[in-house]
């Protein structure tokens, strides 16, 4: 009797394109150069951690399902997929793995026939191969689950702490276990940047049409021969410096860093470059790696239109001189894949940033709202018995001069300095986080504004766009019986830490002529100066991880003056003087 031929191994892009359907059609390899590599060195390592850092909506998370589905049905094992909390879980297991799981007759048939047994859309009993779709933000699903197989999905979200709470659910299958991550670019010195450090770097290199070299395709560095590079001369530029970005990105080519020959953007040009069979592939970045630590990383230009995304930097610049670094962030993480840290973009100095003009002077450059009323806010932080006060100007282009500080000792006072300083009754805002019962009734008695500072990083909206404020609420002031329901006052929250990251980057900015974007005056009083300067940015090492993290720290007792010119900048980006465009992208 002839014995049974030996089983074939079945790797996971071969399975995928005989079972799986994306979008219109079936699975195609060829479609997704990048993933070759990546797929045979999981196929074949195991007690290893993987990493695929690109850019969003490629398919890193694509990657992360084929591999799921066919352990199920090729390598049966208890598997855990992690997002950073349950709803996304939750999104994820309705939109895509779900209705991908059910399309696929040699995963179904690892079922029970008795749908009842079959578990429900995130906890899965297959046969011998359980697979769980959990929050990582839950504490209990990274202590109470163990896998085989463990997937996070854009880790460079979670907490620090949490990976290796979740790593160490696979400790008992030490030699066995794949551990895979799929990610944009981390924080510098995250749990995933120093995964990224030790690992072996595998980052994806082209072949140059011109000289067949085997080169990175990266964004160009002013000071770098190659990489993307865009016109900057008097035809891209605005009188002020920033950037005509329809005009700019039109220009965008890339120049190869070994024979500094120039490429045009072209879908056929671009799979050329990318073409495996030309010799296109990944190149080693560490020559002493951990092991048991493998990375892949791409950028978008290998993916996208230059031009584009030359437009989306170009847009990020502009937002920056206006003292907004969101959009600059979002480029960094999800468009250059390089780790994110804010100091390499920022231009830090000590010096005082005095204008040439004293406390309440004319200023001709001043800004007008549709209106017809002056581009100038009031923020007034309210103490036990006390006030301080913060008035700005702003013109349209984001400068923005120190117009009064004072303090103040009743609500009255609030109304008649804001005549004075001519200053609209909705462009004054009161901080609500003390004595917010008399901030309402102030509020409502002179029809201000009052706001408080919460630790949100950003706010939805009716457009669905996400701001660094919320929207506005309507806030009864408990004025007594006779009143109630009669008289409201509006109230906003924001992003505290954003708000502080702002002003940190409008007060670093230069207009064209070097000077400073956010000025004070040469008269302002030493007691604003201590009060305005009174929280700085430090770099510390978390308790938990020993990795590096920014916070703010209060040098002095009394920020005053510091919360209020957080509170100018929300009022500016309100008016959308601090923000690129309107759209969603330089907002989200």
């Amino acid at each position: 009797m002839s014995s049974l031929p030996a089983p074939r191994f079945i790797g996971t892009l071969e399975w995928a394109e005989r079972n799986l359907r994306v979008g219109d059609g079936a699975f195609r390899a060829a479609d997704f150069p990048w993933l070759g590599p990546i797929a045979r060195e999981v196929d074949r390592r195991r007690g290893c951690t993987f990493g695929l850092m690109f850019p969003p909506q490629v398919f890193k998370t694509l990657f992360l399902q084929m591999r799921a589905l066919r352990n199920i049905a090729v390598e049966p094992g208890r598997q855990l997929f992690y997002c950073l909390n349950g709803k996304d879980a939750a999104d994820l297991a309705d939109e895509k793995l779900c209705p991908l799981r059910d399309s696929v007759p040699a995963v179904m048939a690892h079922f029970p026939h008795d749908p009842d047994a079959r578990g429900g859309k995130q906890i899965w009993k297959a046969i011998d191969a359980p697979f769980s779709l959990l929050g990582a933000e839950n504490r209990n699903h990274r202590n109470s689950r163990s896998g085989r197989t463990i997937y996070l999905d854009e880790p460079w979200q979670f907490e620090p702490g949490w990976i290796p709470e979740i790593i160490a659910r696979s400790d008992s299958y030490q030699w066995q276990r794949q551990i895979i991550l799929a990610t944009t670019a981390p924080s510098v010195d995250d749990e995933v940047d120093v995964l990224w450090r030790t690992s072996s770097q595998m980052n994806w290199h082209v072949v140059c049409l011109h000289c067949r070299e085997r080169v990175p395709l990266e964004f160009g560095e002013p000071d770098s021969p190659g990489g993307i590079k865009w016109d900057s001369d008097e035809h891209t530029r605005e009188p002020d410096g920033s950037w005509k970005i329809e005009v700019a990105k039109l220009t965008a080519r890339w120049h190869c860093p070994a024979c500094h020959q120039v490429t045009l953007y072209d879908p056929k040009t671009l799979r050329e470059l990318n073409d495996p069979a030309r010799g296109a592939g990944y190149v080693q970045g560490n020559p002493a790696p951990d092991p048991q630590v493998h990375f892949w990383r791409g950028n978008a230009f290998l993916m996208r239109d230059w031009r584009q995304l030359v437009g989306e930097w170009l847009a990020a610049c502009n937002a920056k001189r206006r003292g907004s670094l969101e959009a600059t962030e979002d480029f960094y993480r999800k468009k250059r894949v390089e780790s994110w840290d804010p100091m390499k973009v920022t231009r830090r100095t000590n010096d005082l940033p005095v204008g040439d003009y004293d406390l309440g002077d004319p200023w001709a450059d001043e800004g007008k709202m549709a209106d017809g009323a002056p581009m100038r806010f009031l923020w007034v932080d309210v103490q036990r018995d006390h006030f301080w006060a913060v008035a700005r100007q702003w013109s349209p282009n984001a400068q923005s001069r120190l117009l009064h500080f004072e303090r103040l000792w009743e609500g009255s006072q609030i109304e008649a300095l804001r005549n004075r300083l001519g200053i609209p009754p909705n462009h004054v805002v009161l901080d609500e986080a003390y004595n917010a019962d008399l901030v309402h009734q102030i509020c409502t008695a002179y029809h201000f504004l009052c706001a408080n500072g919460v630790s949100a990083r950003a706010f939805p909206h009716h457009d669905g766009v996400r701001r660094i404020f919320g929207e506005p609420r309507t806030i009864d002031p408990f004025l007594g019986r006779s009143n109630q329901g009669m008289q409201w006052c509006v109230g906003f929250h924001y992003a505290s830490e954003g708000a502080k990251d702002r002003l940190d980057t409008l007060r670093q900015a230069r207009s064209a002529d070097g000077k400073p974007l956010w000025t004070i005056a040469r008269n302002a009083p030493s007691e604003y100066v201590e009060q305005a300067y009174a929280e700085a940015k430090i770099r510390k090492r978390h308790p938990k991880n020993n990795g590096w993290f920014y916070e703010w720290k209060k040098l002095r007792p009394d920020n005053h003056a510091f919360d209020m010119e957080c509170g100018q900048v929300i009022s500016a980006s309100m008016c959308g003087l601090l923000t690129a465009t309107s759209t969603a992208e330089s907002e989200e």
